[in-house]
C-alpha cells in the first residue's frame, strides 16, 4: 500500500510541474506576444513620423518652388509694365508735342 501511495504521490507531483511548464509556456507566449506587437506598433509609429517628414519636406520645396516662379513672374510683370510705361509715355508725349505744334 505504501508503494501505491507513494506512486500516487510523484504522479501527482509530476501533474503539478507539467501544470506549471505549461503556465510558463503559456505565460512566455503572451509576453512575447506583447514584446512583438510593442514592437510593431513603435515601428509602426516611426514609419508614420518619417513619412510625415517626407511629406512635409516635400509640401516645403514646393512652396519654395512656387516662391522662386512668383518672383520671375513679377520681376516679368514687372518689366512688361515699365516697358508699356515707357512707349505710353513716349506716344503721350508725341500728341502733346503734336498738339502744341498744332496751335
Amino acid at each position: 500500500m505504501m508503494q501505491f501511495e507513494s506512486l500516487v504521490e510523484k504522479e501527482r507531483k509530476i501533474k503539478d510541474k507539467l501544470s506549471q511548464a505549461y503556465k510558463k509556456r503559456e505565460q512566455l507566449i503572451n509576453e512575447a506576444i506583447e514584446e512583438g506587437t510593442n514592437e510593431a506598433n513603435k515601428i509602426h509609429e516611426e514609419a508614420d513620423i518619417l513619412i510625415a517628414k517626407k511629406l512635409q519636406d516635400k509640401k516645403d520645396k514646393l512652396l519654395e518652388t512656387d516662391q522662386k516662379l512668383l518672383n520671375v513672374v513679377k520681376k516679368k510683370e514687372e518689366k512688361i509694365t515699365n516697358l508699356v510705361k515707357g512707349k505710353t509715355d513716349g506716344i503721350v508725349e508725341e500728341i502733346f508735342k503734336e498738339a502744341l505744334n498744332d496751335d
